[in-house]
């Protein structure tokens, strides 16, 4: 079944947009296992608890119900935080959804810090376009997962300057089926 939601759910509600992106890039793990750059990893993507705990790959296994239930909580409170950051996300939700992805996968610091967010204060398109795709490296080396996830991101960046965005679904975001990462 493929993930699609439709322009109307997006303008309603950006954070099920960003859960849905987070979902699919992220993919469900229940056991702990490290993730590209080597840091311990559970859940959808999650490097600590709620307690602020790191997660450790001695953990034992998270309930999926557990991790959605997280997985919403760290998005809304994501969007509250970047939200004043720049006016462009009161009237452009497809703007706040992935920029709510973009720091769930960054970190808030890295994001208000970030150049692109200079760019998105500015409305300089062609400036957030060239920025997202900068974003795509662990380690230095080139992340198959983030080109894709960023490029998810810049097509949602797309429809902010489109003269009329298209009422159609979000396949051309790249989301497909649910991934699951696969546990050792």
């Amino acid at each position: 079944m493929a993930i699609v939601p439709t322009l109307d759910k997006m303008a309603a509600d950006p954070v099920e947009v960003a859960i849905l992106l987070v979902r699919h890039f992220e993919g469900f793990s229940a056991k702990p296992y490290p993730c590209p750059a080597g840091i311990p990893t559970i859940g959808y993507g999650f490097t600590r608890y709620s307690t602020g705990r790191r997660v450790k790959l001695s953990d034992p296994p998270m309930h999926q119900s557990d991790a959605e239930a997280y997985l919403h909580n760290q998005l809304t409170t994501i969007a509250h935080a970047i939200k004043p950051m720049a006016p462009i996300f009161a009237t452009r939700p497809e703007a706040l959804a992935a920029s709510i992805d973009f720091a769930f996968n960054l970190g808030i610091a890295t994001f208000k810090s970030s150049t692109l967010l200079k760019r998105l204060k500015a409305e300089d398109w062609e400036g957030v376009e060239h920025e997202i795709h900068r974003w795509v490296k662990s380690k230095g080396q080139i992340i198959p997962g983030l080109v894709r996830r960023r490029e998810a991101e810049a097509n949602l960046f797309r429809l902010c300057h489109s003269i009329k965005p298209e009422p159609e679904s979000f396949d051309r975001l790249g989301l497909g089926t649910k991934k699951t990462v696969p546990t050792p």
